[in-house]
């Protein structure tokens, strides 16, 4: 799937996390500043605010983002840079990554929740 605008990203994010055993649930729209996706599994909970093309968090999400991660829950931003490269923001440890696929991206992500 062409992930040609941030909508499509969302909707394979989801799918991917189905696919992988994960409850994500959106909401549509969001509350102001929450995050686009939590996911739910095995007692983890995971937020995932995801971007396009270098789209930025807000203050207002940065601030929601921040209390979350302070709260023990795993949070990521994603930001999908191209075709197949994939920006991994991880508030808990204040990491950046970078991957080459929504398959690679996406397994890392949730071994990292686990092992968190």
């Amino acid at each position: 799937m062409a992930l040609a605008s941030e909508a499509t990203f969302k909707q394979a994010f989801r799918k991917k996390a189905t696919l992988y055993g994960w409850f994500a649930v959106t909401l549509t729209p969001p509350p102001v500043g929450m995050p686009d996706v939590m996911l739910l599994k095995g007692g983890k909970t995971v937020f995932v605010e995801l971007k396009f093309k270098k789209n930025t968090v807000s203050r207002i999400q940065n601030t929601i983002l921040e209390l979350l991660s302070e709260k023990k829950f795993c949070v990521y931003v994603i930001n999908k840079l191209d075709r197949e490269l994939f920006e991994v923001y991880n508030y808990n440890n204040s990491e950046l990554k970078e991957y080459r696929s929504l398959d690679n991206m996406f397994n890392a992500i949730m071994i990292d929740a686990f092992l968190d």
